[in-house]
């Protein structure tokens, strides 16, 4: 396939499984009690993958950054990606604690898994948070790593 019809097959490549995907976020975000913000996929540059990102955030949440993001690649081919979960533990504006605040680190999980991780890593992010008004210092290895981003080494 080439010229005009072979690119639009390839800008549609995956499309319809990104789609899936996205849906698949938001339900797992609502299922652990969130509520979705931002939802998107994008074609990546080299038009081999499409970037899924969904955020989502607790009801009450006050704050125009979302407090959890989910993230993953769907590749034209249909395959997709492992999913990472990035938050912080604090329920603070992120953009003033983004400096303080412990930060989910590495937690990457199968779509198939996502729904029960993330409501552990939420689990989690409140243990996190109570560590940090018991005025204990980050870095925390509990199930997964919890650390301030730019903490001096």
């Amino acid at each position: 396939m080439g010229g005009v019809l072979g690119e639009w097959h390839m800008m549609r490549a995956g499309r319809e499984v990104a789609e899936e995907v996205k849906c698949r976020l938001e339900e797992a975000c609502r299922g652990a009690g969130l509520v979705v913000g931002e939802s998107q996929f994008c074609l990546t540059l080299d038009r081999k993958a499409r970037w899924v990102l969904v955020d989502a955030s607790p009801s009450d949440w006050p704050h125009a950054l979302p407090a959890v993001d989910l993230l993953t690649i769907v590749w034209v081919s249909g395959g997709v990606d492992v999913v990472q979960i990035r938050c912080l533990a604090t329920d603070e504006d992120p953009t003033v604690a983004i400096r303080k605040a412990p930060t989910l680190r590495e937690c990457f999980v199968s779509l198939d898994l996502l729904s029960a991780t993330l409501k552990a890593v939420l689990a989690e992010r409140k243990i996190v948070m109570a560590l940090m008004v018991e005025d204990r210092k980050p870095p925390f290895a509990l199930k997964w790593k919890w650390a301030v981003p730019f903490a001096d080494k």
